[in-house]
């Protein structure tokens, strides 16, 4: 995998590059791609910047920007917006092309709810009244 690391205000970390480069490997599967993955850290007073930039599926470009109190939590954060942005676009992509009708949908629907009813026990209504009457009640 082709990682750039970009440190903005602050030295660089190998700790860092190192937590980025083992969530990436976690996410390959959904990222798939041959093109440099971006990762910006950047420091502003008290706010800890995580940038990342890439290509992901069919040329789709995906940017995720996390901004925390710490270090670790942006990297958290942006990694799991980044994980939500490449599935979502995954889906779109597999999905683009399933188009349903809406009357086999209706059908299906209907399908279901008969099979529902078929599945209920009939009970006779006399069996009821004597059990009632058994009872008492």
């Amino acid at each position: 995998m082709n990682i750039t690391h970009n440190f903005r205000h602050m030295d660089t970390s190998d700790a860092l590059k190192y937590e980025v480069e083992q969530r990436l490997i976690g996410l390959e599967p959904l990222i798939q791609t041959s093109t440099p993955i971006h990762v910006t850290f950047s420091v502003s007073q008290n706010n800890y910047t995580v940038h990342l930039g890439l290509h992901a599926r069919n040329n789709s470009h995906v940017e995720v920007e996390e901004k925390s109190d710490d270090m670790h939590k942006s990297i958290d954060m942006a990694f799991e917006s980044l994980r939500r942005v490449v599935t979502r676009e995954k889906e779109k992509q597999t999905h683009h092309h399933v188009k349903t009708d809406p009357f086999v949908m209706q059908a299906q629907a209907a399908a279901t709810v008969t099979s529902a009813i078929d599945e209920l026990e009939f009970v006779d209504a006399e069996e009821v009244l004597e059990a009632v009457q058994a009872n008492g009640h």
